[in-house]
């Protein structure tokens, strides 16, 4: 593939890469590419609490300029503050209606929910287990999804008349509602992409920045424990876990779940089937996405692949456990490089080895 593909475009556009990578140069690349604003923050404006059996529902609503968006923060009953929290992720899979919700709703045998659930995560409300073992577990929507989906006056203005009818003649929230929404969002996804351009940025700042803020309400919370504080995700959840981790250090521990490729020529063929969401422009002109631990390093980082994983190339895997170890040699204890005999899925396995990593580390 690699070869056909640079027959072409031409090998004239294939680029060098800087062969001295130092943590330094790594974070100067990324924040030119990625123009984040680290100091965002959410302002709450609502907020209630819904008791469930063995913890709290904490619902909260918050602005960031015009941006109205929502997270959850799952409490234990018998937690004291200051609290360790985990900032779960959620992932794409192509379902835009809900987002953080998949995480930890409750969903009727045989709803999208419930499918969604059972193909991405073996139907196992993963969360829980954290809060079961005493951390908060923090789940903030992203940009394009759940609170901050499509408005109904973007969508009539991109999709034909026909489609926007359909849409509004169904009942909002129904699993027939929720297929459609899902559908033209996902058609939707290069138009957004061209015009947030437009507006001088990419669509993965614009994603980061809203979780930058989110992290940056939960470091003001005075029942937060700033000192324990760790991320996870799955998919494009791992993506934002990495993306956040290496931005923000007040993040303690890693862990990402089936995101872990170059992002570069290795990984031609594969591209085509990623969102828009993940693509920085330019990186692979002067970094490969591993290379982004360097700025984790020292702190703790897990990292599960699938060796099934369609999304990115099998043989690619023990290359990029290498580099990642060249990253941690000095706290090789602080790594932690799994592989499981899975595809593209967050499977049970792997999410015990999530839940004994906080344990463990958090």
């Amino acid at each position: 593939m690699r070869k056909k593909f640079l027959e072409f475009v031409g090998q004239h556009n294939t680029v060098q890469k800087n062969r001295i990578q130092d943590d330094g140069y790594v974070r100067k690349v990324l924040l030119s590419l990625l123009p984040v604003d680290l100091k965002l923050h959410f302002v709450e404006k609502e907020k209630f609490s819904i008791e469930k059996e063995f913890y709290y529902e904490e619902h909260i609503v918050a602005e960031l300029n015009s941006v109205r968006s929502e997270s959850v923060l799952l409490r234990p009953k018998d937690a004291r503050s200051p609290l360790p929290v985990v900032i779960a992720f959620h992932d794409h899979g192509g379902y835009y209606f809900h987002g953080k919700e998949r995480l930890y709703m409750d969903a009727p045998f045989g709803s999208f929910m419930f499918e969604y659930r059972k193909k991405g995560y073996q139907g196992k409300r993963w969360v829980l287990d954290l809060v079961k073992n005493g951390f908060a577990v923090f789940c903030p929507d992203a940009f394009y999804f759940g609170s901050r989906r499509l408005s109904m006056e973007i969508i009539e203005k991109f999709v034909g008349n026909d489609i926007y009818q359909e849409l509004l003649s169904m009942e909002e929230g129904t699993d027939e509602y929720i297929k459609l929404f899902n559908r033209i969002s996902s058609q939707l996804e290069p138009i957004v992409w061209k015009n947030i351009n437009l507006l001088g940025t990419n669509w993965p700042t614009v994603l980061l920045n809203e979780d930058i803020a989110w992290v940056n309400y939960l470091l003001a919370r005075e029942d937060v424990d700033k000192n324990r504080i760790g991320s996870v995700g799955f998919s494009l959840g791992g993506f934002r876990s990495f993306l956040v981790s290496a931005l923000k250090t007040e993040i303690k521990t890693c862990a990402v779940v089936c995101f872990m490729g170059e992002f570069d020529e290795n990984m031609l063929g594969k591209y085509a089937v990623h969102t828009f969401m993940v693509h920085i422009p330019f990186l692979s002109r002067y970094i490969s996405f591993p290379d982004i631990a360097r700025l984790i390093f020292p702190r703790d980082l897990l990292i599960i692949a699938g060796e099934e994983d369609h999304l990115f190339p099998k043989e690619r895997i023990s290359v990029i456990k290498e580099r990642l170890e060249k990253i941690y040699e000095q706290s090789p204890e602080n790594l932690s490089f799994r592989v499981f005999p899975e595809g593209h899925v967050f499977s049970l396995e792997m999410q015990k080895e999530i839940e004994l990593f906080f344990v463990r580390k958090l």
